[in-house]
């Protein structure tokens, strides 16, 4: 990445869980149910992109 604005970095962090975040290892109901409640959650929710949210720094 020479010449990029991007920091050096020594790893990269992937994440490949079965169903997505709510499929991963400590979950402790169903992924059918907790991707429900999940998309539910969001849907409801004033923040709907990292934009939104007042508690981030604009610079």
């Amino acid at each position: 990445m020479q010449g990029c604005a991007y920091q050096k970095v020594n790893f990269i962090e992937g994440m490949g869980c079965e169903g997505d975040c709510v499929g991963g290892p400590r979950t402790n109901i169903g992924v059918e149910k907790a991707t429900k409640l999940m998309n539910a959650f969001g849907e409801d929710s004033m923040i709907m992109t990292p934009f939104d949210n007042f508690n981030m720094k604009s610079s």
